[in-house]
């Protein structure tokens, strides 16, 4: 700055004595006369803390205010740039307008003239027509150029909250900066203060979620990147990235009515103090650390439920009333989905403990009377993910397609109406397979059981050996029929069998009130269980001829066998008209006669209760359920302890 003085004399003065000194004579004594001393205004005006040599990047408004000092008064400012007056004012305060649009880049001379009393209290003073006139000069910079690119640095969790950091600035010509945070490909836009970018970090304190109140299991992936804007143009940073691990929980079955919400440490645990989540059936609260923790709760537990996934509020606490800081929802129950394939209905789910494979089977038909595609599927024993899968036959329509494990080589037999396969447990070739043609016979279902035979026929029962195809027994039959993987053992008409050297020698007579609806062969016990749709199941044991009343089971019409863990499931799957009675999954341990209990959804209609229904499974430990739609699901704890 550079100020400058010119003072006005004493006009007034001056004429007046000068008019007095022309018309009378004085003789003057050398004390008579004393020197005035004039002292240095100090008025002054201040600009709003503008400095010499300030960078202006954009159109800015002044604000000026004059002090006096209460002794010299303002009569007039004047406010020039480079030498062009742009605004005259008598007011103590007020604003001008440093026009960047209109001035060119460059250095430009901001110059203010105002004009004041003397304040030296004489006549001229108070007459008004005594004045100071004083100029201040100041040097200023306009550059119109876009605004600077800004350089990312980094971003990373720290202490479970999100930093930003970039380089230094050098230039802050715009007027407007955002923050883009792009979040899984959704990008919203937070404005920045110019201090902020100054600071060259800043501190996410957001609880990213993919969208409304989801992105638990997908997790998240963040980009940030800094937009900057002036009248000249606009620039936009580099990006940075990072990546959010999935939120996962865990829900464990504790018992039929109980289950607990293991809850784990949140990412960005400092976003926020406390999740929250509404136990809508006990109408109540739970509130768990940001840090992690686990909860309670009470609730009839069914399999499958398809009311699934759980959503948690995020909160911040702050005073009398906490901050909503989001929320997250997550699919998490406590049993698995799986992709079953599209269409088709499953006949089988069955473990190989061979080569650690679970196989499936599905057939598909286009209509009641078409030919039956007939796949076999290779699933991944842990999660039934699809690991190969092939057609292995079309035949015509069959109700009971049967997939077993051959006990001596522990390939697949695959049993289709009219034809028997010996398909290879990798590769899904077909070693070998039996027509019932090739037994002379025209109709019936044919089972392959090591090197036998057997034709199911409507009133008969016929057996082979599969080598020579010569018969060995044939028996009517009334009813249900089975034979067990082996071929050792078979229920018909009442009574379990055995073949011993393809001799024929009954076991035992099931005596039963009515018919039996099921029987299950348990290979490697030595065992089987028959069961009646309104009665008990009852084991029978082989080698001892005792046979076990299973009590605390009724009306089953599902059973399944896991070789492996030597497991029976049982299912009570029923439906009445108006009141319909809860369905049951049982899991029944065969080597600690113990069982776990869990409600499961009904697939049996009322009007034929006694249909052998399909849709529960129990294979590898694990309880699955695939009924109508592509989605399976399976239940790998509690139920299996």
């Amino acid at each position: 700055m550079k100020p400058t003085h010119r003072k006005f004399n004493k006009i007034l003065s001056i004429i007046t004595l000068s008019i007095i000194l022309s018309n009378c004579a004085y003789d003057f004594s050398e004390d008579s006369f004393f020197e005035v001393t004039q002292k240095t205004p100090t008025a002054s005006i201040s600009l709003n803390s503008l400095s010499d040599n300030q960078i202006f990047y954009v159109t800015t408004r002044v604000n000026f205010s004059y002090n006096g000092n209460n002794k010299h008064r303002l009569y007039e400012i004047k406010i020039y740039i480079d030498n062009i007056e742009i605004k005259t004012t008598t007011t103590n305060s007020g604003d001008f307008i440093i026009d960047t649009e209109s001035l060119e880049d460059g250095n430009h001379i901001l110059k203010i003239e105002y004009i004041f009393s003397s304040g030296s209290g004489s006549l001229a003073d108070v007459s008004g027509v005594e004045a100071y006139i004083k100029t201040e000069e100041y040097n200023f910079i306009v550059d119109k150029s876009p605004p600077p690119t800004i350089v990312m640095k980094s971003v990373e969790i720290i202490d479970g909250s999100i930093y930003l950091k970039w380089e230094p600035i050098t230039e802050t010509n715009f007027d407007k900066a955002l923050l883009i945070i792009t979040n899984n490909g959704n990008s919203n836009y937070l404005e920045i203060t110019k201090q902020e970018l100054l600071n060259l970090t800043y501190n996410d304190t957001y609880v990213h979620t993919s969208t409304s109140c989801t992105g638990g299991q997908s997790g998240n992936y963040l980009e940030y990147e800094i937009y900057l804007e002036n009248t000249r143009g606009n620039t936009i940073s580099n990006k940075v990235s990072l990546s959010i691990k999935p939120f996962e929980i865990q829900k464990l079955i504790l018992n039929e009515n109980e289950y607990k919400l293991i809850i784990p440490k949140h990412a960005l645990y400092n976003n926020f103090d406390y999740y929250s989540f509404n136990d809508d059936y006990n109408n109540s609260v739970h509130k768990v650390s940001s840090q992690g923790g686990e909860i309670i709760v009470d609730e009839p537990i069914k399999f499958p439920n398809l009311n699934i996934g759980v959503t948690f509020s995020l909160y911040q606490e702050s005073g009398s009333e906490d901050i909503y800081k989001g929320c997250l929802f997550t699919f998490e129950s406590y049993f698995e989905q799986f992709d079953s394939g599209a269409g088709g209905s499953y006949n089988e789910y069955i473990y190989n403990e061979d080569n650690d494979v679970i196989y499936a089977l599905k057939i598909d038909s286009s209509c009641g009377s078409c030919l039956d595609n007939i796949t076999i599927y290779k699933l991944d024993p842990i999660d039934l993910e699809i690991i190969d899968s092939k057609v292995i036959a079309i035949v015509e329509a069959y109700d009971n397609q049967e997939l077993t494990i051959d006990p001596i080589t522990h390939n697949l037999i695959l049993d289709a109406g009219s034809i028997s396969l010996l398909v290879d447990k990798n590769n899904f070739s077909i070693i070998n397979q039996w027509e019932i043609s090739g037994f002379g016979e025209q109709s019936g279902n044919i089972f392959y059981r090591d090197n036998i035979i057997v034709i199911e026929q409507v009133d008969n029962i016929i057996f082979y050996d599969s080598s020579t195809k010569a018969q060995f027994y044939a028996v009517s039959k009334t009813g249900y029929f089975n034979i067990s993987d082996n071929g050792r053992y078979f229920y018909a008409n009442d009574t379990i069998f055995e073949i011993n050297n393809k001799i024929v020698i009954p076991l035992t007579i099931t005596n039963t009130n009515n018919s039996v609806n099921l029987v299950k062969f348990m290979e490697g016990l030595n065992k089987c269980i028959y069961n009646t749709y309104d009665g008990n199941p009852v084991i029978f044991d082989f080698a001892s001829q005792t046979k076990t009343v299973l009590s605390d089971f009724t009306r089953i019409n599902i059973m399944d066998y896991d070789v492996y863990t030597k497991k029976l499931l049982l299912v009570r799957s029923e439906y009445g008209f108006g009141n319909s009675t809860p369905s049951y999954a049982y899991v029944y341990g065969l080597m600690t006669n113990e069982f776990k209990r869990i409600e499961v959804g009904n697939i049996v209609s009322a009007w034929n209760p006694e249909e052998i229904p399909r849709g529960y499974w129990f294979a590898n430990n694990k309880l699955i359920y695939r009924y109508v739609d592509r989605n399976g699901y399976y239940l790998d704890h509690y139920i299996n302890e």
